[in-house]
């Protein structure tokens, strides 16, 4: 990870050795938040960066060399310092010294920062790694691992702390791909470490989830936890039950079997740079939450509507089973399964009221309808909540969801401070597709307003009619 990201361990040490009274250097390190990495996820790995790798000639970075041909042989057309090597190849011609196919020869000397078990590998590419030992060494030597073992079928290599190893990397394009320079890091005894440091804590954090690169076009993931977050997390609530699950994932996942075991659960999805900062600000309580989520979380896979469909065979048909009952709209159904945490759903450091709901008029030939809402906070704390409205028609030619969200509104209010939230509904919010007129329409009749903190916690229900 680059300096210029922030990392999660970084920030929470920084709160925690502030919390504890522990803001003082030792031994010229500041005393840092008890830590395992535990387990890892099988995606494509982080990219390697300036942090730790540097050129030949001792810059920060990668020295990247172009060539005109599949062979790097003679002078290269262009010479660059990369932080990083992360290159996705497009159609353009990347410099007027090089056209058609092309080659690249990428040279580093990597100082990792932490002892252990290492997979270095260059996607699109050839990568050798060397022990040099040394600044000053040739890097064209390819040497064997002196020490490796297998984790999740693949060979991982031991890289010592402190240690320079020369990494030499060759790209031949033949036609669009990919060119990074990426590792994957594995603790030995990662469960046994993690669990001992839960044993010894007061709180538990435990990172788990998916990566962006699991998460990405054209691929999907499992709507499950890998079984080594479960494994791990069943280890740990066995000596601490202070446990908090900070969640990376992109989109919903199923949460049994473990997540009615744990106190607290944090959806981070992939919160860029500054990531560490926002999510540290939020579990030591200098900011207070407010996000909804944006999805279902459903208890099991097995829940979902669409369980059971995924497109299988030669032409990869896909049933389109739901229907009109997506997200939401499916679990509100009587017939659907409870959600483990429904759309819209987020909860707060404080509590928030909903009373007087007010509709104007009760009946309305233009479908021109006025609500407000009373929002108060109960709790001691300032905080911020989304009110939430959704619109059901009572009866209905055609089949229509229990109802649908129309409008959101954020607002931020002080400790026992009120506020009226006002939403105009129109008639647009009312009709529904007429497929045998390829038109939307309006029917008459009555409509039913709710207004919610999540799509399954209405606070306030009225209703009002639609009169032609």
């Amino acid at each position: 990870m680059s300096s210029q990201h922030t990392k999660c361990l970084q920030s929470i040490t920084l709160r925690y050795s502030a919390s504890a009274g522990r803001d003082h250097e030792q031994g010229g390190q500041r005393n840092r938040a008890p830590f395992s990495q535990s387990c890892d996820i099988d995606d494509e790995g982080s990219l390697l960066t300036d942090q730790t790798v540097a050129t030949p000639d001792g810059r920060k970075g990668f020295l990247a060399e172009f060539f005109d041909g599949l062979e790097p042989n003679g002078k290269p057309a262009m010479t660059k310092i990369e932080p990083s090597l992360g290159y996705m190849w497009l159609t353009n011609p990347i410099h007027p010294g090089v056209t058609g196919d092309y080659s690249i020869r990428v040279r580093g000397l990597w100082t990792p920062l932490e002892s252990g078990y290492y997979r270095l590998f260059a996607t699109g590419g050839e990568l050798t790694v060397r022990n040099v030992g040394s600044q000053n060494a040739s890097l064209d030597a390819k040497a064997p691992c002196a020490e490796s073992k297998q984790f999740g079928g693949k060979r991982y290599c031991f890289y010592r702390k402190g240690t320079t190893y020369a990494l030499n990397a060759i790209f031949k394009r033949y036609e669009w791909n990919d060119f990074e320079i990426r590792y994957q890091y594995r603790e030995d005894h990662a469960q046994e470490n993690a669990t001992e440091v839960a044993r010894q804590s007061s709180v538990a954090l435990l990172f788990l989830g998916f990566s962006e690169t699991l998460e990405a076009e054209g691929h999907d993931r499992s709507p499950n936890l890998p079984e080594d977050q479960i494994a791990l997390l069943r280890s740990v609530l066995a000596v601490n039950c202070n446990v908090v699950v900070i969640l990376n994932s992109g989109s919903g996942l199923s949460m049994d079997p473990w997540s009615h075991d744990v106190p607290a659960i944090v959806e981070a999805y992939y919160p860029g740079q500054e990531g560490g900062t926002a999510i540290a600000d939020i579990l030591f309580g200098d900011v207070n939450p407010s996000g909804k989520l944006p999805f279902t979380c459903m208890k099991r896979w097995e829940d979902s509507p669409v369980y059971g469909h995924y497109p299988e065979g030669a032409d990869e048909v896909l049933p389109y089973v739901e229907g009109i009952y997506v997200g939401y709209r499916y679990f509100d159904r009587s017939d659907a399964p409870q959600a483990a945490f429904p759309f819209g759903h987020g909860l707060s450091y404080t509590t928030f009221t909903y009373s007087n709901l007010s509709i104007s008029p009760r009946a309305t030939q233009t479908g021109e309808v006025s609500t407000t809402v009373q929002v108060r906070t109960a709790g001691g704390r300032a905080g911020a909540e989304v009110v939430q409205l959704y619109i059901g028609a009572d009866h209905s030619s055609v089949d229509r969801p229990v109802k649908e969200l129309k409008g959101y509104k954020k607002v931020f209010l002080g400790p026992g401070e009120s506020t009226t939230v006002r939403f105009a509904i129109r008639r647009r919010d009312l009709e529904v597709y007429d497929i045998l007129n390829h038109d939307w329409k309006a029917e008459p009749g009555t409509f039913t307003v709710y207004i919610g903190s999540s799509s399954r916690d209405i606070r306030q229900v009225e209703k009002f009619a639609l009169t032609f």
